[in-house]
Formats: structure tokens, C-alpha cells, sequence
């Protein structure tokens, strides 16, 4: 699939609504922002702090699973006639790959392996402000029909 391919279903969402729509969850109290819409992508910003951090000072690879999974689930659920069916998790693997520590941030971006069907996959990359590799994120969801 390529980046000039549109895969959302209808308009796409905007960075400011999906914002919006995560402000309240665990995203939100870790101050995860959505910066980037693209035709077969999202892009999130992830600030290295307090609230992101595990006790030795680095990323929590927790977080980025937390990430990978709001991330993967709103491109899941963009892609469907949401008044029909929705997309909710089944599986994630995530392998860290190097330590962020300090107080910069990690850039997220989110890309379709394969959308449709009953059973969906996403890609999510995390680099760090450096533009390193931190983790990289696969996500499975099931697709449901609303009753």
C-alpha cells in the first residue's frame, strides 16, 4: 500500500479531532498528540517524562505497547463505517530495539500492513528525537459488527 492511496473510510480524521477523541484516556495523561494525517499514515508525538518513564529513567516499554495499540486501533477504526463495525485489539508484539531516556520525545508513526477483512495488522515505528530506532510495534485487531 502506498502513501498517495487515501485508506480512510469517508474524510479522513484530522490530528485536532483525534486529539479531541483520546484527551480523556491513557494517551491523553501521557500526553501523546496526534501531528500528522497522511493517506496511509498517522503520526503521533510522545514527550519523554515523569509520566513515560519506568524507574531506571528510560521509555517504558509499556508505553510504547500503550502507543502502538491507540495508534494502531484508530487507524483500524478510521478505515471502517464506524456506525456498522469496529476494531478492537487481539494481539500486539513490540520489540525495543534502543532506550530513550532523558527529556526529549519520540515520534510515532503508524502505517497499514493489512487493512479489511474481519482481521486487520498495523506497522508502529518509534524513533527518538535523534531520529533512532526505539521500537517497533505490531498490532492485530479483530473487526466486529455493531449489534
Amino acid at each position: 500500500m502506498t502513501d498517495e492511496q487515501s485508506i480512510w473510510f469517508g474524510e479522513p480524521p484530522t490530528p485536532e479531532s483525534l486529539n479531541q477523541l483520546l484527551q480523556n484516556d491513557a494517551v491523553g495523561y501521557m500526553d501523546m498528540a496526534f501531528i500528522e494525517v497522511g493517506p496511509a499514515h498517522l503520526a503521533a508525538k510522545l514527550p519523554l517524562g515523569p509520566r513515560t518513564r519506568q524507574s531506571f529513567g528510560l521509555l517504558h516499554g509499556g508505553v510504547s505497547c500503550v502507543v502502538a495499540e491507540t495508534m494502531g486501533s484508530v487507524m483500524g477504526n478510521y478505515v471502517l463505517d464506524r456506525e456498522r463495525q469496529f476494531a478492537v485489539g487481539l494481539e500486539i508484539n513490540a520489540t525495543h530495539l534502543n532506550s530513550a531516556a532523558g527529556d526529549g520525545f519520540v515520534i510515532a508513526t503508524t502505517r497499514p500492513v493489512k487493512l479489511g477483512g474481519s482481521v486487520q495488522t498495523t506497522e508502529t515505528r518509534l524513533v527518538d528525537d535523534r531520529g533512532r530506532d526505539i521500537c517497533i510495534a505490531r498490532l492485530t485487531t479483530i473487526v466486529r459488527d455493531r449489534r
